[in-house]
């Protein structure tokens, strides 16, 4: 019986190569298409669609940012949300969102994370039952623009404003050329139709510097109070007006705002504003006069005015500032009406002013800045204040390590032994060569362990934690502000869940994020890093509250930074007031959870010190304090350390003094001097005085403050239990046990109102906001 093989179509024969030719002619077009058998438009699978992140795709690093995406699917079915982003080393941290009952209309959702570092991608889940249904994944430069922390970020509301936009055009213009002569600056503009695309989250607004305001523009409430608690901490808002300024007269707005309209004024001349920017052509109106609206508050600053009345006025509110303008940015004298881009800008000095209104630094003259290139080297490593705070509470005195200098001269030392000390042994003293075989591995055995030991000695045998707390008080708010930083060292590989008990009140927020270095190098905010979605994951609670399973390797730190929001415990009263010669007095009475020294009020350019003040003899008792009885410092000397010292005379006129001030350490541990100088960076010289930058932490320098009509009591605070025995703060829970550090270092600052001399006299305008 004769077997009959059946041949195959696709075999080698003319009919089968016609065959394969097909599938493969098939193959690519279904390939070039780009279309799969089931697209993302099925409607019976959940899906994701226009996803916004930050502010039309900006943010920064390490900043808390908001993503808004469209979710929809099969009517009915409950879908979760989740959103991975990587942490300082490159791991996932996972934040759930909120649980939504889907429609085939697609609804919004808003996911809050914090940025990773620079260009990091975010991945956006839905989940079923556990499962992930949908997912999609933004990458930088593809929807998403992670900006560092040197980049000014400005949100125009309402109609756009030509004067910023120009501004950022030429910082971009000159950086091309000299980007040491001024900062980044980018400027998005929000429609009053796109308002309802902010986010609602004060923590998403961190990243913004400055918000512009139009005058005719009409907020929505939610989006007012997001505004309120950005200004509270640290946020600056300008609101530019007219002859009238609605948005002041909302009643969410009216209900907080420093600055006040209170009917109108008849303006003739506005060249007080010139003086703002020394050679620009001069401002007049062409119909002679114009109507305003007439500014009011009760302890602002008029910063220009006229004969008429104020024409900007800026107001402190909590750590922030509100700058209100009683004149339109989008028309003349400033602007051309009806013109787009830099024919739009009808004053040549416009960009300059607007970087003014803003607080924003003036740009430097091209003798002003040195020939030294951004990417020159460090030899500390420490380039910015964040910087010398994370080393300093990174590092535990229980445990000593080398340093570099030290382990190099180990290996040195190592190389010579094992090279010309093996050599000498074997060819001078046994001379035999050939035991170089029994030597060389005993040598290599004997370094080994000897790092081995080495390294378990200065590793230390027991977990260890450091806190370090900088509490801000605004008594007008009655509000307090305390931000933490929690460093756990660990003698073994461990994942830890870390929360801080909150206060039960309505209000009250907490909330725990990373912390890193605005540095390149290792767990750096400039280093670019990625993350593996399926490795393990650290787990970030919806509110921020929790963090689960946080890795710390044996030997190693992880430091968490946060922050909590509450009613102030502590009972402040004061009645300061100006002189009129930029001096102070009056009293403040201050009692709370525990005692407050080594306390210093600074005040315009004078620091008032404790000097001759005793501290209670109990926490309980009130610390009062009577300004005309503390000796006086100018400010910048008291932080600099600046002394003068006798000198030997070279004629016979008298004694001859030479000024010497202390050389700031960008190494130093010192953390009183460290956050002094934190608070009155500005003050103190700045980065001319400490060579660092001020990027991260630049909302904690209160220096303009001090100008604000605010005194700054600052000193060191030792928290007690309250008067009804409770601890405030509450404890960090570690593994849900109440965490007792190691060691605690606690400062504080109290932002006093200051009555101010002549509160309706207008000021001399100055150039620095």
């Amino acid at each position: 019986m004769q077997l009959m093989s059946i041949t195959p179509p696709w075999s080698a024969t003319p009919h089968g190569l016609r065959w394969m030719l097909w599938f493969a002619i098939c193959g690519c077009m279904v390939l070039l298409s780009g279309q799969p058998v089931v697209t993302a438009q099925d409607h019976s699978l959940p899906r994701i669609e226009q996803v916004s992140v930050g502010f039309h795709g900006v943010t920064k690093v390490g900043e808390w940012t908001a993503l808004r995406a469209q979710i929809a699917g099969p009517e009915g079915k409950s879908i979760g949300t989740r959103i991975t982003a990587a942490d300082i080393e490159g791991r996932p941290v996972q934040i759930a969102g909120p649980t939504l009952s889907l429609s085939t209309k697609p609804q919004p959702v808003e996911l809050i994370y914090q940025q990773g570092p620079i260009n990091s991608p975010v991945l956006v889940e839905l989940l079923e039952s556990g499962l992930v249904v949908a997912s999609r994944t933004i990458h930088s430069g593809e929807g998403l623009t992670t900006l560092t922390p040197q980049t000014d970020l400005i949100l125009c509301l309402g109609l756009s404003q030509p004067g910023f936009d120009a501004a950022a055009a030429q910082s971009e213009q000159i950086r091309i050329e000299s980007p040491q002569r001024v900062a980044p600056l980018v400027v998005k503009n929000f429609p009053e139709d796109q308002l309802t695309h902010l986010p609602l989250d004060v923590r998403a607004w961190l990243p913004v510097d400055v918000c512009v305001i139009d005058a005719q523009c009409k907020l929505p409430d939610p989006v007012v109070e997001s505004l309120r608690a950005w200004i509270a901490r640290g946020g600056r808002l300008l609101i530019t007006g007219g002859a009238q300024i609605p948005v002041l007269e909302q009643a969410a707005v009216a209900a907080w705002c420093p600055i006040q309209t209170a009917g109108e004024v008849t303006l003739r001349e506005i060249s007080a504003i010139n003086s703002i920017i020394p050679g620009s052509s001069t401002l007049r109106f062409r119909e002679g006069n114009r109507i305003a609206a007439q500014l009011v508050t009760a302890g602002g600053l008029t910063l220009i005015g006229s004969q008429e009345g104020p024409i900007i006025m800026r107001s402190a509110y909590g750590t922030g500032t509100v700058t209100v303008m009683n004149l339109d940015l989008n028309s003349r004298p400033f602007v051309n009406a009806g013109e787009e881009g830099p024919a739009a800008v009808a004053w040549d000095a416009l960009p300059e002013f607007c970087r003014w209104l803003a607080g924003l630094k003036p740009v430097l003259k091209t003798n002003d800045t040195d020939n030294r290139p951004e990417t020159d080297l460090n030899p500390t490593g420490v380039s910015d204040i964040q910087t010398q705070l994370v080393n300093t509470i990174d590092r535990f005195p229980e445990i000593h390590r080398p340093n570099y200098w030290v382990v190099l001269g180990l290996c040195v030392l190592y190389l010579l032994l094992v090279g010309l000390g093996d050599y000498f042994l074997v060819h001078k003293v046994l001379r035999r060569p050939e035991l170089t075989w029994i030597t060389l591995p005993l040598w290599i055995a004997l370094g080994g362990f000897y790092g081995m030991s080495s390294a378990r000695g200065t590793t230390g045998e027991q977990s260890l934690a450091r806190q370090v707390d900088l509490l801000t008080i605004t008594p007008e708010l009655q509000s307090a502000r305390i931000d933490t930083w929690l460093t756990l060292y660990e003698n073994a590989h461990r994942r830890r869940s870390i929360e801080w008990e909150t206060p039960p009140e309505p209000n009250a927020s907490t909330t725990l994020r990373w912390e890193g270095r605005p540095e390149p190098g290792f767990r750096g905010l400039f280093r670019e890093s990625g993350f593996h979605p399926h490795e393990a994951a650290t787990v970030l609670s919806q509110n921020s509250r929790r963090i689960e399973s946080w890795p710390i390797r044996h030997g190693s730190t992880a430091i968490i930074a946060a922050t909590q929001v509450t009613t102030s415990p502590f009972q402040v009263n004061s009645d300061l007031t100006d002189t009129g010669a930029g001096r102070l007095v009056g009293t403040v009475t201050l009692q709370g959870p525990g005692q407050v020294e080594d306390w210093m009020v600074a005040y315009g350019n004078l620091a008032f010190l404790s000097i001759h003040f005793d501290r209670p003899a109990v926490p309980s008792e009130p610390l009062v304090i009577d300004i005309d009885a503390c000796p006086t410092k100018l400010l910048n000397d008291f932080v600099t350390g600046t002394q003068n010292r006798a000198m030997a005379p070279r004629h016979k006129t008298g004694p001859e003094y030479l000024m010497v001030r202390n050389t700031y350490d960008p190494m130093s541990e010192d953390l009183a001097h460290l956050f002094r100088t934190l608070t009155f960076h500005e003050t103190s010289g700045g980065t001319n005085y400490t060579s660092l930058t001020n990027l991260p932490l630049r909302r904690e320098d209160f220096s303009h403050l001090v100008r604000s009509n605010r005194a700054i009591l600052f000193g060191r605070w030792k928290p007690a239990p309250t008067a009804s025995g409770t601890v405030w703060p509450g404890p960090f829970r570690v593994d849900d046990q109440p965490l007792t550090p190691s060691n605690r270092e606690s400062f504080i600052r109290i932002i006093l109102p200051v009555m101010p001399a002549s509160s309706t006299a207008a000021r001399k305008p100055t150039a620095a906001p």
